[in-house]
């Protein structure tokens, strides 16, 4: 800054004295050396303050000390109470201890704290309350130093560790309020085998938590070798950690606030003990009895088959339901394919898979009124057409909509996805249709969705006025959710199973503006390679039934976009 000031000093006689040519010269030379604005040092030159620095000023003080110890003695008369809510209590604190003599004020102290604002109050009081309540040092729990000797594992730390190895939580029966004595169930799970024990324990208590663990063991099948908990204080303590050493089991514990460490247990605390006893309030020696009966040990392990009963093997469900994403593999395909010969039957290989994926993520089932929905997409497949005069070869996209309640299935070939083929497509399932619906779901597609959201999503201006035009709303899908429209997925892989396949090894002829052409009403010549490929049907557009065998009767039909 000083050789800023320097250099100001030196071209501001130069700047006055210059004309308005040597003025802009004078400005870009000083902008380019200092890296000033133009408009700044122009501003420099004309006010001649180019020797003031900036920074901060210092503070004024316009409360002085008689007015900060009469607000300590009031703050201190108020239980300490913050600024904003001592400021109106002031002037009504001040006249009752003057009323009584506990404060005497010389008349400029008592205006200025009258007029004092709530911040100024915080600022002034600050020092004080740091030094009034201080901070009371933090002490370690008892359990901290057990923590700190115990091993940390993580779920990546066991590699098929062998039967033995346990991992133990406690599942907490206190709801609707945690105050009181309640009772809490230890389970414990083998990470190998998924043997699972559950006992109910009284109270919190390490003493009771050894000797619950002591009758435990005397259940299991195999010896415990390893005992890893979380960091409660009564899993993790001296007692605990003693009974582990003395009975040569190793102890171990996972991160904190890191439940995926525990994975094997957490599960069981929810397939178990959460599914059957449920979330109420447990407490006394009667609930306790109730948690340990017989018929509740039933409910909560499931019990073996009976020695003399063949065990059918079970598919491996996780591959096939891999296989089954695939396209076009169906359970048929991997019943047929599972190698076994003593092999479910279909419909009973279907009800197991339905029931395994059961298991998994739930889906929403929606329904369909009648007019309510139509969901439109285009296939992920193309057909390859030939140009007839040319011989160009050129792929033509296969647009397909469908209506919700009848699935009623419309179907037609373009030669883009660009904004006059969709709407040429909608206008030619609505005319197919004799009517439209009251909702339109489609894809993110850039030619009707002009910025994919969950909550706002921007629809392109050409669609929406063909959606008012025809009194429907148009309901983008989510991104990556093809659930949202799961009917049209359906026709889709109809279309490309039923009509698609069958066309893949003849090759399709047409003139070159057949497909797509809003002036030709003969526009798909090679609608009959496919009809005669896919069997007959008795109109272009076909109508599905409840069966899906019934969607092998498709057409794929391309209608103009008829004028508003």
């Amino acid at each position: 800054m000083a050789t800023r000031s320097e250099l100001i000093a030196a071209i501001v006689e130069r700047y006055a004295r210059g004309d308005r040519a040597e003025r802009g010269r004078i400005l870009d030379e000083f902008a380019a050396v200092t890296g000033f604005h133009r408009m700044h040092a122009a501003r420099l030159f004309g006010s001649g303050q180019h020797g003031r620095h900036a920074g901060p000023h210092p503070a004024r003080r316009v409360y002085d000390d008689a007015v900060r110890e009469a607000l300590v003695v009031i703050w201190e008369a108020s239980d300490r109470v913050c600024g904003k809510r001592l400021k109106p209590l002031v002037p009504i604190l001040v006249e009752a201890m003057e009323r009584h003599g506990h404060l005497q004020l010389a008349p400029e102290v008592r205006t200025s704290l009258l007029a004092i604002s709530a911040a100024t109050i915080d600022r002034a009081l600050r020092d004080v309350r740091g030094r009034a309540s201080g901070r009371p040092r933090r002490h370690s729990p008892p359990s901290a130093a057990v923590r700190r000797s115990v091993p940390v594992r993580t779920f990546s730390d066991w590699h098929e560790p062998p039967p033995g190895f346990f991992e133990a939580d406690l599942v907490v029966h206190s709801c609707p309020s945690a105050s009181g004595s309640f009772i809490q169930t230890l389970v414990v799970t083998d990470m190998a085998t998924g043997w699972t024990e559950c006992a109910p324990l009284l109270v919190r208590e390490q003493g009771l938590l050894t000797e619950v663990l002591t009758e435990l063991r005397k259940l299991l099948p195999f010896a415990l070798l390893g005992f890893r908990t979380g960091n409660d204080s009564v899993l993790m303590n001296e007692a605990v950690l003693d009974y582990c050493q003395g009975a040569g089991i190793a102890c171990t514990r996972c991160r904190p606030y890191r439940k995926n460490d525990q994975a094997w247990v957490e599960q069981k605390n929810g397939a178990l003990v959460r599914r059957i006893v449920g979330y109420r309030r447990f407490d006394g020696l009667d609930a306790a009895a109730a948690m340990d009966d017989v018929a509740l040990e039933r409910k909560l392990f499931t019990p073996p088959f009976a020695a003399g009963e063949p065990a059918r093997p079970q598919p491996e469900w996780a591959r096939i339901h891999a296989e089954l994403r695939k396209p076009d593999v169906t359970c048929c395909c991997c019943g047929r394919s599972t190698g076994q010969p003593d092999g479910y039957g279909y419909s009973r290989f279907c009800d197991l898979h339905a029931a395994w994926r059961g298991r998994l993520s739930p889906t929403m089932r929606q329904t369909y009124p009648a007019g309510e929905r139509l969901s439109v997409d285009y296939a992920g497949q193309t057909v390859e057409v030939i140009d007839g005069a040319t011989g160009e070869a050129r792929r033509a996209q296969i647009f397909v909509a469908v209506l919700g309640a009848s699935n009623f299935t419309y179907a037609e070939a373009r030669w883009t996805q660009s904004l006059p083929d969709w709407i040429g497509c909608h206008v030619g399932a609505f005319a197919s249709f004799g009517g439209g619906a009251r909702q339109i779901v489609c894809d993110n597609l850039k030619a009707g969705v002009t910025a994919a959201s969950r909550y706002e999503p921007g629809i392109n201006r050409t669609y929406q006025d063909m959606a008012s035009h025809y009194g429907t709303a148009v309901l983008p899908a989510r991104v990556r959710r093809p659930r949202d429209k799961a009917k049209v997925e359906v026709a889709v892989q109809v279309v490309q199973r039923w009509v698609l396949a069958r066309l893949r090894q003849r090759p399709i002829a047409c003139a070159g503006a057949a497909i797509g052409s809003p002036c030709s009403p003969e526009c798909a010549p090679w609608l009959a390679v496919g009809a005669a490929a896919a069997g007959a049907w008795p109109t272009s557009t076909f109508e599905i039934s409840t069966s899906p065998m019934a969607l092998a009767h498709a057409a794929v039909e391309r209608r103009p976009l008829s004028p508003k």
